[in-house]
């Protein structure tokens, strides 16, 4: 599909939602009541099918093959997880509800549309960053009287002493519902960022602006999350594209990183949530209250679910199965409660019982869970992407570490992009147009 120039912002402005404003609503933003609540922004790109469905029907060349751009293996890719879903409820006698039917055909749409506009996400990736920075940082200071710094890692470092009692500012870590959902969009967004301002000769002195006013909004709302996901993802650049970056890039970023885990590591609440992490207990399928904060808790559940599903279920849930996957394990006599005689028995592990049942805090948790043996071919896509990039842009480094990253700490494949990534390891780049 050739694009209308003259639409750019329009497109851009809908893929920014799409990639960022993922956790926005209408009520969170402008307090407009509770029925606002299910709707967020990201769900908006949808409207770019319509453009594709207009040239379609005006070339009336009604072939399939080219609506998806020739991309046959995102063709076969959706068509796939339709059919695993269905041939996996079927197996597992579960009812399919009318939200995962709305669920697949997103995913269709999804699919169709990136297809269609990848090139020019590609393209235009750092106008996409730059505006997705301003909205960004105006909402950080437009819920700037909210609480900030509220999540567990809540270490009092000298920043945040100095803003607060100098500047007067709480920045808020705007438009998102929980640190932790920060700082899986701004990893990416960091290393990107940092890779166009040293690549690129041009004068910077705006983005430069606003990129550092963005970190410091992250460090202000700081959370393990951050941490954890950008050291996996320095590992990831050094260990494929040491040979590709130019060595500034390595300094800059690992500079941060030394910072990052000063941060971290001064912080004991932040570090327990790794620490209280028990290998032992999720191999003998514990998963015990006691003296876990609640994030390490869910990971545990996630790992003991991931194993009963590969022994137990090893073709997974289907598409968007991780409930049913977590109501399952939660049918055992030690995760629920029930009465014997007159008495409410609780088993010793009731206390996890439907705690976060839809993505496990982590995409890889769930995309094992809900696709079995076959999310293997995901990681096997992931890494022959990596091996395979020949030249590297800021939107190639962006898709890899939001890819790492949700898999660190997810929430979902329809937000932050991360279907997208998928999308984009099986893309066929080099079809002539």
């Amino acid at each position: 599909m050739k694009l209308n120039l003259k639409f750019n912002f329009i497109y851009i402005f809908f893929i920014t939602l799409f990639f960022f404003l993922w956790d926005a609503n209408l009520n969170n933003i402008l307090i407009v009541g509770e029925n606002y609540n299910k709707f967020t922004f990201n769900y908006l790109i949808v409207i770019l099918f319509f453009p594709i469905f207009y040239t379609f029907i005006n070339k009336k060349n009604f072939s399939i093959y080219n609506l998806f751009n020739g991309q046959k293996y995102i063709i076969l890719f959706s068509l796939f997880v339709v059919l695993h879903f269905f041939l996996t409820n079927f197996i597992n006698d579960q009812p399919i509800g009318n939200y995962e039917i709305i669920n697949l055909l997103y995913l269709l749409l999804l699919s169709l549309i990136f297809s269609q506009y990848r090139e020019f996400i590609s393209d235009n990736f750092e106008k996409i960053l730059i505006l997705y920075l301003i909205i960004f940082i105006f909402f950080s200071f437009y819920e700037s009287n909210n609480i900030f710094n509220a999540g567990q890692c809540n270490n009092k470092f000298f920043l945040i002493s100095f803003i607060a009692d100098n500047l007067k500012l709480n920045l808020s870590n705007s438009i998102y519902a929980e640190n932790s959902h920060l700082a899986m969009m701004m990893v990416g967004v960091i290393f990107s960022s940092l890779y166009i301002l040293i690549n690129d000769n041009k004068n910077k002195i705006f983005f430069l602006f606003l990129l550092l006013i963005a970190i410091l909004i992250t460090l202000l709302n700081y959370s393990t999350t951050f941490f954890v996901a950008y050291f996996f993802c320095q590992i990831i650049f050094i260990l494929f594209f040491y040979k590709k970056f130019i060595s500034n890039f390595f300094l800059y970023t690992i500079l941060f990183l030394i910072l990052n885990s000063i941060i971290f590591f001064k912080d004991s609440n932040c570090f327990s949530k790794i620490s209280d992490i028990k290998p032992k207990d999720i191999v003998e399928k514990k998963i015990d209250k006691k003296d876990t904060n609640l994030t390490t808790l869910i990971y545990q559940r996630s790992a003991v679910l991931t194993i009963d599903t590969l022994i137990n279920h090893p073709f997974g849930w289907g598409n968007e199965g991780m409930d049913n996957a977590t109501i399952n394990l939660l049918k055992k006599p030690e995760y629920r409660q029930y009465i014997i005689g007159d008495r409410l028995i609780k088993g010793k592990y009731y206390d996890i019982y439907r705690l976060n049942l839809k993505d496990g805090l982590s995409n890889f948790f769930k995309i094992i869970n809900e696709f079995g043996i076959f999310s293997l071919l995901i990681l096997y896509f992931f890494i022959r992407y990596l091996l395979k990039l020949k030249k590297i842009n800021s939107y190639n480094i962006f898709i890899i570490a939001i890819f790492i990253t949700m898999c660190v700490r997810g929430a979902g494949y329809y937000n932050g992009g991360f279907i997208f990534c998928i999308f984009e390891f099986i893309y066929l780049s080099n079809l002539k147009k």
